[in-house]
């Protein structure tokens, strides 16, 4: 990723739509294999944005 961006192309896209819902489900899942059935719903919603995110910044 370099930075530079096509002024015309909305940020919003599907494919990171979809890899945002990819990453969200997987950092749901990882969250509740280390931390448990104790976990709360805090840290199920970071590790999912956590998990969201990570997708785009590799793009």
């Amino acid at each position: 990723m370099t930075g530079a961006t096509n002024e015309n192309e909305p940020w919003l896209t599907k494919e990171r739509v979809i890899a945002a819902g990819i990453g969200a489900v997987f950092g749901g899942v990882l969250e509740y294999v280390f931390i448990g059935q104790g976990a709360t719903i805090v840290a199920a919603l970071l590790f999912g944005l956590a998990g969201a995110f990570v997708p785009i910044l590799f793009e």
